[in-house]
């Protein structure tokens, strides 16, 4: 048996090595204004991410995209992620390269919180858990949708509706339903509505 004072370090060491691993990997865009290049962050999000900023900073609801194609309903494309809560990063009085990249780097510290909490549920160790944590957010499969940030969304938010399914298992409890039922959300309005889906059906079977 871990005593407390134990049990603590070691929570802050995960801390501090999740943190800094992420930070460390995403420092260009954060303090330099770096801006990211490849794929569908460069030549879909980030152009699409600053133009429904400007519109809704001008006032207007940004229901028509008149520079994708020949003009595209933003509102019916669930990759505009309109209705995200945090989009309000977009909103910070910082570049947009460093405002993409705070919006990735909260996403993969959401993913380890969860992935840490949903683990601790299962009766991993804290040190177990860290790993899980620290594995899950730096795997490949994970950290690569810094490109394609609404897969990394719902990445961020499934370990929590896993939790909330997991808890259900033993008891239905109001308190699960609502928090499985606000990830799922997440997952939708960030942009994912097939992982919300994906989530439930594996849950079913």
């Amino acid at each position: 048996m871990r005593s407390p004072n134990s049990q603590t370090r070691t929570i802050i060491l995960i801390i501090l090595v999740i943190c800094g691993s992420i930070l460390c990997l995403f420092s260009g865009g954060l303090w330099s204004g770096h801006t990211f290049a490849y794929r569908d962050i460069a030549n879909f999000y980030d152009p699409l991410f600053q133009w429904t900023t400007a519109e809704w900073k001008a006032g207007r609801f940004p229901l028509w995209n008149p520079r994708e194609n020949t003009g595209i309903p933003v509102l019916a494309d669930a990759s505009s992620s309109l209705f995200y809560p945090g989009k309000v990063i977009y909103f910070l009085p910082l570049a947009a390269a460093q405002c993409n990249a705070i919006y990735i780097v909260a996403h993969l510290l959401l993913a380890a919180v969860n992935v840490y909490h949903l683990t601790r549920h299962w009766r991993a160790s804290v040190p177990a858990s860290g790993v899980a944590a620290l594995s899950y957010t730096l795997s490949g499969p994970i950290l690569f949708q810094y490109c394609n940030v609404v897969y990394l969304v719902s990445a961020a938010w499934m370990p929590l509706a896993w939790l909330a399914i997991s808890a259900q298992y033993k008891q239905l409890q109001a308190k699960w339903t609502a928090i499985l039922a606000v990830t799922l959300a997440m997952m939708i309005l960030g942009g994912d509505p097939q992982a919300a889906y994906h989530t439930i059906l594996v849950a079913l079977l």
